[in-house]
């Protein structure tokens, strides 16, 4: 499924009326099978107890689909009452935009399904983001404290090299996430005879930028090193560093 054409025959975020939706027309079609009605309901769907995580201001659902070869996804939402969004994209749209950012740089993330976004007067007040849910994973905050992170040194050292390679080829091209911490790094297989993978996600923050890089670069590295760094040795860390610098020279 490719929703980058969908984006791309869109107004601009300061001229959408309500409701704006981009969405893949396989999953339109496969709607139902997750328990949404019609493309309307994705602005207004409850999923009950398949919430994984909430706040204030954004809600997040995890839901199977009835059909086992659909998969899952992780459907998120975003609500809005200030105006400090007026003319601005909302962290659905530019972190839909981020995730097809990361497949021009080869890092690997989640597959946009469906994004869209409620204005009134041109002031938003409600965003959504449907992404496919990645099997198998589990974030690098719990990686670094199970079992296998310390009993395994080659998977641990295949992982901590992927981790730092995608920060570096992100970082050369501009590109900084912004909120690099570990539970925003997915492992696939950790255990097991398959080889670990390692994917970003949650970015609604981040994006290219051409000034500060410096010091947007040291953030993500910190976002990542501090729970990182105490569960490796020296010697690791030094490897980290080196794997990341080599990345970041190679697509400098």
């Amino acid at each position: 499924m490719n929703i980058q054409p969908l984006l791309q025959t869109q107004p601009p975020a300061t001229s959408r009326l309500h409701p704006w939706l981009a969405i893949a027309p396989e999953f339109a079609a496969a709607l139902p099978a997750f328990g949404i009605r019609t493309q309307d309901d994705l602005f207004s769907h409850d999923a009950g107890a398949h919430k994984i995580s909430w706040s204030e201001n954004s809600v997040v659902w995890k839901i199977d689909s009835a059909d086992a070869d659909a998969g899952s996804i992780i459907y998120k939402r975003y609500f809005y009452t200030s105006t400090r969004y007026a003319g601005r994209l909302s962290r659905s749209t530019v972190e839909c935009l981020n995730f097809l950012a990361w497949k021009r740089l080869g890092i690997p993330g989640p597959e946009t399904l469906a994004v869209g976004e409620i204005r009134r007067c041109g002031l938003l007040r409600q965003a959504v983001i449907v992404t496919r849910f990645i099997p198998g994973c589990i974030t690098l905050a719990e990686y670094c404290r199970s079992p296998g992170f310390q009993q395994d040194a080659a998977r641990r050292g295949c992982v901590l090299e992927q981790a730092a390679t995608l920060a570096g080829r992100a970082h050369a091209k501009g590109f900084f996430h912004r909120d690099l911490k570990l539970r925003n790094i997915l492992v696939q297989h950790p255990g097991g005879a398959e080889s670990p993978h390692v994917f970003w996600i949650d970015c609604p923050r981040g994006g290219f930028h051409r000034l500060d890089r410096r010091r947007l670069a040291k953030a993500d590295l910190a976002d990542m090193g501090k729970l990182l760094y105490p569960a490796i040795t020296e010697e690791e860390r030094q490897q980290f560093l080196e794997a990341y610098a080599r990345a970041k020279a190679a697509r400098a």
